[in-house]
């Protein structure tokens, strides 16, 4: 059975827009002062996408048509600056999971979704970023 694909649909009315991106990094900030009310320390981590440039040709995870391997890379690109953007103007201990660790077929199961190997890998990264037990 071939793996899934999350694409958004094939449609011209996907656009990355400022104010979309605005409320990802809104909703993003949220979650960081939720964490924090609650008491606990907020560690953050980009996501490995197959739409980033540092990931191998993975285009079979992001669409059918040119326009949507397009748009899904951008998102994947928009997506991870927000994050990146966020951790930093909240100083949060980070780790660029999706510059750091190399993307391929034997880490990325999908577009989004690691493998188990991929799993592993990533672990091992936070665990080289951060130092647990120290927060």
């Amino acid at each position: 059975m071939s793996a899934p694909k999350f694409v958004p649909p094939e449609d011209e009315s996907i656009k990355i827009t400022a104010e979309g991106i605005e409320r990802f990094r809104n909703d993003y900030q949220a979650l960081i002062d939720t964490i924090e009310a609650s008491g606990a320390n907020v560690l953050v981590s980009t996501q490995m996408m197959a739409g980033l440039p540092n990931c191998e040709p993975m285009d079979r995870y992001l669409g059918d048509t040119p326009q949507q391997i397009q748009t899904n890379s951008e998102i994947a690109q928009a997506i991870t600056d927000a994050v990146r953007e966020v951790a930093a103007a909240n100083d949060l201990p980070f780790a660029d999971i999706a510059a750091d660790v190399p993307c391929n077929d034997s880490l990325l199961g999908d577009s989004i979704h690691l493998t188990r190997e991929g799993h592993r890998v990533v672990a091992e990264a936070w665990a080289d970023h951060f130092q647990f037990g120290s927060y």
